[in-house]
């Protein structure tokens, strides 16, 4: 089957095999080769492109719309996934939403994420309530939770290395590279391009200013303002 118009179910698609295996599930859309094929209960998703919503079986209110996008959802519900494989791995997490290649590609079960850019939580995978703005944002997050990080590659390497639960939480950076280096610092705020750029396991620290605090390593409890 190539596509389908269903008035009873209100199901549309367009593609080889796109939402071929849907029983019950109602008020979906799938355009693209095997896009939704393996729908069964899910309703009101919407799958745009090659393998979009793939192996979603009763997620519902997801929107998938790029090659192989949510991929292998298959109960994660009210996604929102823009771009090549974003959240390609995804298969509960919910309530996520992502715009941009690969952002969030490898996340599984993390919940509640935002992620905006090239690359932004690439490797998260558990980690929730994060929000990543910026081409590599956050792009290791080590499975922490509630970070921000706006700039491309702000907190690039946070949770590296993490053992303890409160490693590389806790952390915001707004700039550019700010906090890049961070691995298991936590409790940390960097304001401005570079600002703590090189710390890696100092925690407690505040740094107001492009290049603020930039060399600070390991270093805690540290206010700064101004470069």
């Amino acid at each position: 089957r190539s596509g389908f118009v269903d008035t009873i179910t209100n199901n549309t698609s367009f593609g080889f095999r796109a939402l071929d295996s849907t029983t019950i599930g109602t008020w979906n859309t799938a355009i693209g080769f095997k896009s939704l094929t393996g729908n069964k209960t899910g309703e009101n998703n919407t799958g745009l492109g090659w393998g979009a919503l793939r192996f979603n079986n009763s997620g519902s209110f997801n929107t998938a719309s790029g090659v192989a996008s949510l991929y292998f959802n298959t109960t994660g519900s009210q996604n929102t996934a823009l771009g090549q494989l974003a959240m390609y791995t995804n298969t509960t997490g919910g309530q996520n939403t992502v715009v941009g290649s690969d952002a969030l590609r490898y996340n599984n079960t993390g919940s509640s994420n935002v992620g905006i850019g090239f690359t932004a939580l690439y490797f998260n995978t558990s980690g929730y309530s994060n929000i990543a703005v910026g081409t590599g944002a956050l792009f290791n997050t080590g499975n922490r939770s509630n970070l921000v990080a706006v700039g491309d590659s702000a907190l690039f390497n946070n949770g590296v290395g993490a053992v303890n639960l409160y490693d590389g939480t806790l952390n915001s950076a707004i700039g550019s590279k700010a906090l890049f280096a961070n691995t298991t610092g936590y409790y940390n705020t960097a304001t401005g391009s570079n600002a703590l750029r090189n710390n890696t396991s100092g925690v407690q620290n505040t740094a107001n200013g492009t290049g603020a605090l930039t060399n600070n390593t390991i270093g805690g409890a540290n206010t700064a303002m101004g470069l």
